[in-house]
């Protein structure tokens, strides 16, 4: 059913709307640029610096000598290289593979560097419909479903995993709704067009966005725009990084416990995994090992380590090490994220548990869990359309 936007809607806002287009054609315009390593001295961002001991492993074997060989080197331990490690780790234990050595090497601080997890976001939510209209017109609907496809299947398998281990409390886990408020007409269309393509194609759990007129906004949460809802999540994605990690190691440690008292129950058969974390340990090279007895070299700041497998799980520094992917337009480029933490005038039980996005995914926001009686920290990010593309990368 199409819409007509209310032209009672305020729309004079204080952003910059619909310029990601325009934006994105001067940036691709561009030469291709190599990323660097990180910088080496970054700003503090609020995930890991924004509580007192929320990152307990920031330097973790920093001053620890490197091994010498491994058979895994995960290069990177955002989520992707933690979550590498975690299901290495079950593997060994349900026995579907033999033991392994494995190693995560960071540049800068444990979980630091992931742009989205370490220094931004905290949202886990499966886009239902976003650029589904795009997607079909150029791939199909067999080909775009994939999609949201896989954006499902990773927030239920994080939420099944933080459930199975109890750590809904420790990763600040907030079950919730998206809301997504439409701020002109254009955006509606856009969206419209989204859902339109997104019900074609029997998108998994489209019937679950909802839209709502602005008096239901008002209503609600005391804004005047339309807005569309659907089921979401946020938490705490450094302390989610942290729990893998460490159940991951745990495994380890307490395989390694139990054997010293009782070695009787542990053949040599039996698999185990030797993880390590070398946090401020720049990889500068991957290269083919010139040894034979591994299959690479990983040249560090801190010295070579050689293995079978190497896991880049660096995002939007891939192509430091891996140049065929620089951007801008077939490759990874870095870009600026940014978020502030403030505080409401009013004490957390006034207030919605859901998060918000608004200008087509470049502001968003939404508060953090605590007692009912306190004021929330409430996490406001975006605002890069307010400078120019080039500060962005």
């Amino acid at each position: 059913m199409s819409r007509t936007f209310p032209d009672t809607v305020l729309c004079d806002v204080p952003v910059r709307l619909n310029q990601g287009d325009a934006d994105y054609e001067a940036f691709v315009a561009q030469k291709p640029l190599q990323a660097s390593l990180p910088h080496p001295n970054p700003t503090k961002s609020f995930w890991t610096d924004g509580e007192p001991g929320c990152n307990p492993l920031a330097s973790e074997g920093s001053d620890a000598p490197i091994p010498e060989q491994v058979d895994v080197c995960i290069i990177g331990s955002g989520l992707t290289g933690v979550s590498c490690a975690y299901h290495l780790a079950r593997m060994v234990e349900s026995g579907a593979t033999a033991s392994i050595k494995v190693v995560i090497l960071e540049a800068r601080d444990f979980l630091d560097i992931d742009a989205t997890k370490g220094r931004n976001g905290g949202h886990l939510v499966a886009k239902k419909s976003d650029r589904m209209h795009a997607l079909v017109s150029k791939y199909g609907p067999e080909e775009a479903v994939k999609s949201p496809a896989i954006e499902e299947h990773t927030v239920s398998e994080i939420l099944k995993i933080v459930k199975e281990n109890g750590w809904e409390s420790a990763v600040d886990l907030v079950e919730c709704r998206r809301v997504d408020l439409v701020f002109n007409a254009p955006e509606l269309a856009a969206i419209e067009k989204d859902i339109a393509a997104a019900r074609s194609a029997k998108v998994e759990g489209i019937d679950d966005v909802e839209f709502l007129t602005v008096e239901q906004v008002e209503k609600e949460y005391g804004t005047k725009y339309p807005a569309y809802r659907q089921p979401g999540n946020n938490l705490w994605p450094l302390k989610l990084a942290t729990k893998l990690f460490q159940r991951a190691r745990g495994q380890t440690a307490s395989r390694s416990f139990i054997k010293s008292f009782l070695p009787a129950l542990f053949s040599p058969a039996t698999a185990s995994i030797d993880l390590a974390l070398h946090t401020h340990t720049p990889v500068t090279g991957v290269k083919p090992s010139e040894r034979g007895d591994r299959a690479y070299d990983v040249e560090t700041t801190r010295g070579t380590i050689r293995a079978d497998y190497v896991v880049h799980a660096t995002n939007a520094y891939v192509s430091h090490l891996l140049p065929q992917f620089a951007g801008p337009d077939s490759g990874v480029v870095p870009t600026r994220g940014q978020v502030v933490g403030t505080r409401p005038s009013v004490p957390r039980g006034d207030l919605w548990n859901d998060n918000f996005i608004a200008n087509e995914g470049f502001e968003y926001w939404f508060p953090r869990p605590c007692p009912d009686s306190e004021r929330p920290l409430i996490i406001l990010g975006g605002g890069r359309e307010s400078s120019p593309w080039e500060t962005n990368v």
